[in-house]
Parts: structure tokens; C-alpha cells; sequence
């Protein structure tokens, strides 16, 4: 007699973090800003000891991760934990699509003086292959204000 069960294998290669270097621990590698001045520190850290720090520049800056490929139709989610002690930073978390050169998905930077959790979610209808990116942005332009971010993530959420 069958019990009904059912095993089902997850496909572990589309829910793996797409982020090379999601908590900056080792290094800045795979992460590039444009302006403004970016480091690892261990002034602030969400998970282990490091995280990215971001310093404002004299203009609206960012930092982004590595490029994922996302196909017509597939939906990619982001999430990143940001900290500021004051008011006075600004910035967003974007899914930026570098194909297009267009913000897809964008949370604002709220939170003071505690973690702030941003998720984002967007499918690409674009009708073709897109490269994406996770971006911070320091919109502050005075080029003292800090943005910590840390555990940073960029997963598949369907499957093709």
C-alpha cells in the first residue's frame, strides 16, 4: 500500500544567493562604485564582523554588485540591510537594469539610527536577455554622509 508521499528535489542552482560577495568579509571585490568612497568596515556589521561602507561624494553616487542575467519573463528578488546614525544621508536600494540603464525596483532609505531591511522584486518584460545589478545610492552629495549595507542578496524566484 502507498503512503503518498512524494520527494521532490529542490534545483539549488536557481535559489543560490547570485551575489559573489554578499557580506564583504573578505573583501570589497565584486563591488564597484561610481564616486563617493567605498570601503569595507567593521564601524557597523547586520552579519559577522564586516560590512560596506559608503561615503558620499560631491554629487549622487553609487555602489553595485556584480551583473546577474535575467531572461524575458523571470523574476529576480533583492534584499540588502542598510544602517545610518542620522537623518542626513539619503539613498535608495534599486534593481538596476544595466542593460537598459533603468531603475527597475526601488526602495528609500528610511530608517535611523537602526537596521533597515530593503526587498525588491521585479520580472523582467523588457521582450529579451538583461544583465541586473544591486545598487546602493547615496544621493546626500556631501561628501562626508555614511551609508552602511550588509547581507546583500539577489535570487531567481521562478524557474525556467
Amino acid at each position: 500500500m502507498s503512503t503518498g508521499w512524494k520527494f521532490v528535489k529542490q534545483e539549488t542552482t536557481k535559489v543560490r544567493n547570485q551575489i559573489k560577495n554578499p557580506s564583504l568579509e573578505a573583501s570589497t571585490n565584486n563591488w564597484t562604485a561610481s564616486g563617493g568612497t567605498f570601503t569595507r568596515s567593521t564601524d557597523w556589521s547586520y552579519e559577522g564582523a564586516y560590512s560596506g561602507k559608503f561615503v558620499a561624494g560631491a554629487a549622487s553616487v553609487n555602489v553595485k554588485s556584480n551583473g546577474v542575467n535575467l531572461s524575458n519573463g523571470q523574476s529576480i528578488a533583492a534584499s540588502l540591510v542598510t544602517y545610518r546614525s542620522t537623518s542626513t544621508p539619503t539613498g535608495t536600494v534599486t534593481i538596476y537594469d544595466a542593460t537598459n540603464g533603468t531603475a527597475r525596483a526601488t526602495s528609500t532609505i528610511a530608517a535611523t539610527a537602526d537596521p533597515e531591511q530593503h526587498e525588491l522584486l521585479w520580472t523582467n518584460d523588457t521582450g529579451g536577455l538583461v544583465s541586473v545589478e544591486l545598487r546602493l545610492n547615496n544621493t546626500t552629495a556631501d561628501s562626508a554622509s555614511i551609508i552602511y549595507f550588509d547581507a546583500a542578496m539577489l535570487t531567481y524566484t521562478a524557474y525556467n
